[in-house]
């Protein structure tokens, strides 16, 4: 049994540190108090904006995940405390090229938590099962070898989300889930 906490962004400009971290820590609080958590079992999922306060959040020393899932993600800082990640990008996300950033596969995204988890640019191919998804989703999922924790990196060309490759591809539900 697991218990999901959805909460949504204070405007509508996405979710920022300085706007929503009092209330994501109230919410955190009120969560850990009133409900039956295991307390060695808490992650983080994002997408977009909500991965983006996830990177944030480690930037800033946040230490109570035990995984993070951040979704379509950019770069904040270079490091933090290492911690078990499922890091999905798109190959040619266009939100990335709206904002000035000229890394549409958010190559540039995955190098801090290789970094945080001292994994070597090597890597084998993921467990992660893709073939449920309608058509190729290449290139795939890969898992970052020599890592203090687990780094899988899946970027994919699922072209949901307006075919910018911006969205949570089709594999992202039971890949998280597993």
């Amino acid at each position: 049994k697991y218990l999901m906490v959805y909460l949504a962004a204070q405007n509508m400009g996405g979710w920022t540190i300085q706007n929503d971290q009092q209330r994501f820590n109230a919410a955190y609080a009120e969560v850990m108090e009133k409900a039956c958590v295991d307390q060695n079992r808490v992650y983080a999922l994002g997408h977009s904006s909500g991965a983006q306060f996830i990177v944030q959040l480690l930037c800033a020393g946040e230490d109570r995940f035990d995984a993070v899932v951040p979704i379509a993600s950019s770069v904040y800082c270079n490091s933090w405390k290492a911690v078990p990640t499922l890091n999905i990008h798109g190959t040619n996300d266009q939100e990335r090229h709206a904002y000035g950033l000229n890394d549409g596969d958010g190559s540039k995204d995955i190098v801090p938590y290789r970094t945080s988890n001292g994994c070597s640019a090597s890597s084998v191919p993921s467990g992660i099962d893709t073939a449920g998804c309608p058509g190729t989703v290449t290139p795939g999922c890969v898992d970052f070898q020599g890592c203090s924790e687990p780094v899988t990196w899946c970027n994919h060309n699922d072209p949901q989300y307006g075919n910018s490759n911006h969205g949570i591809p089709c594999f992202a539900s039971a890949a998280i889930f597993d």
